[in-house]
């Protein structure tokens, strides 16, 4: 047959519905959209997981060491290490707001890194910039705006940041608590703080190296923890991401692509061996249903692809991996629908026409 009488016939049956592209293209497309979002669902599930993680405080680890914790070795960990860290030493005497007296504040000094770790906010919003001290947010609920300086028995507190320090199962201490910030010299801290993500590998070597050695051997043993172990000890990615149930997608979609052209071929059996019969060639037909359910079979990958394109503004941190997921799974189920018409088109016989036409409905 010539090219031009192949298209047409392509198009007529299409256009006549005698492919029964429409049915077979929603039930194609609507497996491929569960597919997709199913996977988009799974990816975008571990991001928020890791997003909680890190709100949390979970990615923070501490060695608490009183009056060990060398805070210029410590403040160095975030140039040397690339993480973000600050040591921490706790004051003894709280401070008393004039506002509040009945509310004492733990007083806590910390190198300078202690606002990047805890997220801390200028009083205008923006970032922490200039000098002063640090307060939980439920200090500020309790004592009013810090547009002014709070008179204390400490001296005024100039407040240039607030920090989030919400009940989700950290440490206590800093709920309530106002933090200076100083150069670290050369009196001893309590605590150093790392927090790094990924999480820095080796975080106990990391840790124990900022700590001083003991003066005689009844010294407790530097403790090393979580700021916040509520989420668990650790949050591999990695495995999460391996391990996902939506990992066999892909696979899934080349075989339902399988089947569904199959199906779709199998149902125009009779028109098949009834061409063959009046003499067309195998090519020829096979040519002409291939291009006819290649239309069913790109438009219902186009309405996948571009879900899964949409679904990607839910992880805005996994554009690349999302899209690649999705262009596999669709790929897959393309390929799978078109193998499974080309199959079944080369294996209808032209002596089983007359069976066919005795079976048909």
């Amino acid at each position: 047959m010539r090219p031009s009488a192949i298209a047409r016939e392509v198009r007529r049956d299409i256009v006549s519905g005698a492919t029964r592209a429409a049915s077979t293209w929603i039930v194609f497309t609507a497996l491929l959209l569960v597919l997709v979002l199913h996977e988009s669902l799974t990816l975008t599930g571990i991001l928020r997981a890791a997003e909680a993680y890190q709100t949390a405080g979970a990615n923070i680890r501490l060695v608490v060491a009183d009056g060990r914790v060398d805070g210029a070795a410590c403040a160095a960990l975030a140039d040397e290490y690339g993480v973000a860290s600050a040591a921490l030493r706790v004051l003894n005497e709280p401070a008393r707001a004039e506002v509040m007296r009945a509310a004492p504040l733990n007083q806590v000094t910390a190198t300078p890194g202690i606002g990047e770790m805890l997220d801390a906010t200028g009083t205008g919003g923006g970032p922490v910039d200039r000098a002063g001290v640090l307060v939980s947010e439920q200090v500020t609920e309790h004592l009013g705006s810090p547009d002014r300086p709070w008179p204390s028995d400490a001296g005024p507190l100039d407040v240039a940041g607030v920090f989030p320090y919400p009940e989700d199962g950290r440490r206590t201490g800093l709920g309530f608590a106002v933090i200076s910030p100083e150069l670290p010299g050369e009196e001893p801290y309590d605590e150093c703080w790392i927090r790094s993500w990924p999480e820095y590998p080796d975080f106990g070597s990391l840790l124990s190296s900022v700590v001083l050695p003991a003066t005689s051997p009844d010294t407790p043993a530097p403790e090393i923890t979580q700021l916040n172990t509520s989420l668990g000890a650790g949050f591999d990615g990695a495995a999460l991401f391996r391990d996902r149930a939506s990992r066999f997608n892909a696979y899934a979609a080349l075989g339902i692509g399988a089947v569904v052209g199959v199906v779709a071929a199998r149902r125009r059996r009779l028109e098949i061996a009834s061409a063959r019969h009046a003499g067309a060639s195998p090519g020829d037909v096979l040519l002409i249903h291939t291009l006819q359910h290649a239309s069913w079979i790109a438009a219902g990958c186009a309405v996948a692809f571009s879900a899964g394109a949409l679904s990607s503004a839910a992880a805005p941190g996994a554009v690349g991996t999302l899209t690649e997921l999705t262009l596999r799974t669709v790929s897959l189920g393309g390929v799978g629908a078109l193998l499974g018409v080309v199959v079944t088109v080369c294996a209808i016989p032209e002596r089983s026409l007359f069976d066919y036409f005795k079976q048909r409905e």
